[in-house]
């Protein structure tokens, strides 16, 4: 019995030693295998049949990957080159296009976590989301491994989406059925060379709703994002984007996005805050406001209530809102800046020649609400006011002006002008229509009444010369139409009035031929060639200002005359006559009776420009005078210039 039982005994020692002996080569032989696997996996690469095997076991059923190359890095975990990932039954770019795609799986995260972990990291990809879920209202339901939740953490570095690249970006994507979150833990996005910081935010996409909602923080011009509204053809937002230009601080953007995958609905509502900056190259000091856009696949619709824009003479309050299938925009603003700078930055160019024309040497206040056309001006339809301070229409400034107007289509109407002007008043009207061409002419008519204003004042900002010698109270008005072209003067139709009383006429120096002659002809009649009062009415017409009948009477002596001016090429002819006295006197009227042969003797022409006047009598020769030998040389001199004219 010993015996069998130290044999049964010593077999059995026997067998686990050869058992134990077999297991620990096994052990060697694997381990030695499992080193020679992951030394060919690291260096010669992972055989793509057991890639493509793997991928089926991911059940990533909506996808098709495609992958060139894949290896195992220790340290880095699984690398995979030249990936390409496409959404299947699309046709289209792939999803994403990665020069490498780095894997690193976490076998143990559900010992110690609730969730399945991973990290993926991508070098040089391109990424189209819209692709995954956004252009085809087609696309299959998301991805959606069962109910089993799990995080993956992906890093991007040196790549590019929707046109805007990616310096790095850091996310966290989170999934608990039916909801995907996505963290953006930091992002740093390139402009050129320029390195655009400061993004983060959280959205979140509900599987049974179909809906993305995110909220996110931004502070980078706003330029990188100009092929992404580019391809989500938004042309007006990224015009606006273009004309900002922003020094070393960008825009501050708080957002809410809202994304409806069945609807195709864009919502987005963003407060922004403006630095220093430039639009349309004006000055901003700051500015803020709230944006609100929707885009559906038929249109979309920007409003920007409120906006506050500050300079540092004023400030600019209102808001915007435009529909892009309308083609126009809704505004109404409250101005205080600098008018021009406030026309350039709305679209209309201080440079155009009715705004040129315009200086604005103290305070403006210019209010206005309607809606303007983009682009074309036949959906102008506003209202507007204008209050300004040493405000001027080249040559005239006015002391304060105050204009009420409307636009309806390309006509622009100015009613209930009023403005105080050389310590008088002028009233009236104005209206411009815009050519259906962008290099046409502006058409206009003008309608303008002048009470009680002071002549020298008036003609001193006309710059003529002795302007301060020459007194009175003028009115009249005008009525005119024209083009603003290179033709204006010729194309001018209208007419007016003028009306000056108590005035040194005689003073000006377009009569100063005339009152040199008359004192020669009869000594030391200039004294009583001082005050007069003036009338006269006028029309124009093929460049020309005619006068049929213009009087200027003084207490002695008074002018009546007629004739035309060409404004063109600045020729005066005019036919005057010097008669006695005023001409609404009874007195006046008996002396002009008796006096009649010496007036038609003392009739004369004048020619000449504005500059250079030149008067002369029409019924006296060198040849009588000398005759009568009273002629001096002087006055013989002034007859001669006037004889071959």
């Amino acid at each position: 019995m010993s015996d069998n039982a130290n044999n049964s005994r010593g077999a059995g020692v026997s067998f686990l030693r050869r058992t134990g002996a077999f297991i620990k080569h096994a052990f060697y032989v694997l381990l030695a295998a499992v080193a020679i696997v992951l030394v060919v996996f690291s260096t010669i690469g992972i055989p793509l049949p057991l890639v493509d095997a793997g991928i089926q076991r991911a059940n990533l059923r909506n996808l098709s990957i495609e992958i060139e190359h894949a290896r195992l890095d220790p340290l880095r975990g699984i690398v995979f080159s030249g990936v390409k990932v496409y959404r299947k039954r699309i046709i289209g770019p792939a999803v994403l296009d990665a020069e490498e795609l780095i894997l690193y799986a976490n076998p143990f995260s559900r010992l110690y976590s609730e969730r399945i972990s991973g990290k993926i990291m991508l070098h040089d990809a391109v990424l189209r989301p819209e692709m995954f879920w956004y252009e085809r209202p087609d696309i299959p339901e998301p991805i959606v491994a069962g109910k089993l939740p799990w995080s993956l953490t992906v890093v991007a570095e040196a790549c590019e989406m929707w046109g805007v690249y990616i310096d790095r970006m850091r996310l966290l994507v989170r999934y608990e059925f039916p909801v995907y979150v996505v963290n953006l833990e930091e992002a740093a996005l390139r402009d050129g060379f320029e390195l655009q910081r400061n993004v983060s935010g959280t959205s979140i996409f509900n599987v049974d709703t179909d809906i993305l909602e995110g909220e996110f923080t931004s502070g980078f011009h706003p330029r990188v994002l100009l092929p992404v509204l580019d391809m989500f053809e938004m042309p007006f937002t990224a015009r606006l984007v273009k004309d900002f230009a922003f020094g070393h601080a960008p825009p501050r953007v708080d957002s809410v996005v809202r994304f409806n995958r069945q609807t195709r609905q864009w919502d987005y509502a963003g407060d922004v805050w403006l630095p220093e900056c430039r639009f349309r190259n004006v000055v901003l000091s700051q500015g803020n406001g709230r944006i609100v856009l929707r885009k559906t696949e038929d249109d979309t619709s920007v409003r920007v209530d409120p906006l506050v824009l500050v300079r540092p003479e004023g400030v600019v309050r209102g808001f915007l809102a435009t529909v892009y299938s309308e083609q126009s925009m809704q505004f109404s603003i409250n101005s205080g800046i600098y008018p021009p700078a406030l026309f350039r930055m709305v679209g209309f160019q201080p440079e155009h020649v009715l705004l040129s024309r315009c200086r604005y040497e103290g305070p403006s206040f210019i209010a206005g609400d309607g809606m303007i056309g983009i682009g074309n001006h036949d959906r102008d339809d506003f209202r507007f006011s204008f209050i300004g301070e040493n405000f001027s229409f080249e040559p005239f400034t006015a002391t304060r002006c105050r204009v009420d107007g409307y636009a309806k289509g390309r006509e622009y109407h100015a009613t209930n002008a009023v403005a105080e002007f050389c310590g008088g008043s002028v009233s009236g009207g104005l209206e411009f229509e815009l050519p259906q061409e962008d290099d046409g002419a502006v058409s206009y008519k003008i309608e303008l009444h002048l009470q009680q204003a002071d002549f020298s004042e008036m003609l001193g900002q006309l710059q003529v010369e002795r302007a301060a010698e020459v007194s009175g109270i003028v009115g009249g008005s005008i009525r005119v139409a024209g083009m603003f072209n290179e033709d204006a003067l010729r194309e001018a139709q209208g007419e007016g009035t003028v009306r000056i009383r108590r005035g040194h006429i005689f003073r000006l120096p377009i009569f100063g031929g005339l009152s040199e002659v008359m004192s020669r002809i009869v000594p030391g009649l200039d004294f009583v060639l001082r005050q007069s009062d003036a009338d006269a009415d006028y029309h124009v017409s093929d460049g020309y200002l005619v006068t049929r009948k213009a009087t200027a009477q003084g207490d002695v002596f008074s002018l009546e005359g007629s004739g035309r001016y060409d404004m063109v090429n600045d020729q005066l002819d005019y036919s005057v006559q010097v008669k006695l006295m005023k001409e609404h006197t009874l007195v006046a009227r008996i002396l002009r009776t008796l006096t009649y042969p010496i007036s038609k003797l003392l009739e004369f022409r004048l020619r000449g420009s504005l500059s250079e006047p030149h008067w002369y009598p029409v019924n006296f020769s060198t040849d009588l005078l000398r005759r009568i030998g009273s002629a001096p040389e002087a006055i013989r001199s002034v007859f001669t210039s006037g004889e071959d004219d």
